[in-house]
């Protein structure tokens, strides 16, 4: 993916034909669906799934590279959302089959660091759509959706980095004011190991509508 990135930024700017350069940036507000899912096979055969939205926003600045394309770097905060569940555990003497239920409050805060190309067609003078692709480097701010299953994995630096896309619209209300609506998507697929117990596999799939109040200058 890196490499298929920086290609298409060397091809696109190679074929840049135009006299000037416009810095764009860019404000984000939306609301995202979080879907979680969770799971490890030691004894405990655990396994849980939630969803849950949250309020998104984040900033995002691009440079063009040519006629059709940019590069873009973008800060995108997903919000914070509540996966609290109930558990039940066993309670009393061993398998007198009592089970006492324990609330666990589970928020999840994601944000993530966002590289990637955008590549947009104009339908008339000052409508257009547009896609893009790239790099999401994610991060948790303390809980991962691990913690939706028994383990003791560690809570602190959940981080990786998965592919993203997006396809929107812009509509220019001056020479130098956009708005435009933007659907994004990117899933987060891990295993962590814990200290004893057995491995816990996750998946995070993020879907994101925002609102886009945008600069060129």
């Amino acid at each position: 993916m890196n490499k298929f990135l920086f290609g298409l930024v060397f091809l696109a700017s190679n074929s840049y034909a135009s006299s000037s350069l416009s810095f764009n940036t860019e404000l984000l507000m939306g609301s995202s669906s979080n879907k979680l899912h969770a799971s490890q096979d030691f004894d405990l055969e655990d396994e849980r799934s939630s969803s849950n939205n949250s309020t998104s926003y984040g900033i995002r600045f691009g440079l063009p590279i040519s006629e059709y394309f940019s590069v873009e770097l973008s800060k995108h905060f997903y919000g914070e959302a509540d996966h609290s569940y109930t558990r039940k555990i066993p309670s009393g003497l061993i398998n007198n089959n009592n089970f006492e239920s324990i609330p666990v409050k589970l928020p999840i805060e994601t944000d993530a660091l966002k590289f990637g190309i955008k590549g947009h067609v104009n339908i008339n003078a000052k409508l257009n759509v547009n896609l893009r692709v790239g790099l999401a480097n994610w991060r948790y701010k303390q809980h991962s959706p691990a913690m939706l299953v028994v383990n003791d994995i560690q809570e602190q630096n959940h981080s990786g980095r998965d592919t993203y896309f997006s396809v929107g619209s812009e509509y220019e209300l001056s020479d130098t004011i956009y708005i435009g609506i933007e659907y994004s998507q990117f899933s987060i697929k891990e295993t962590e190991q814990g200290t004893y117990s057995a491995d816990v596999t996750y998946s995070h799939k993020i879907n994101d509508l925002s609102l886009v109040l945008g600069w060129a200058f």
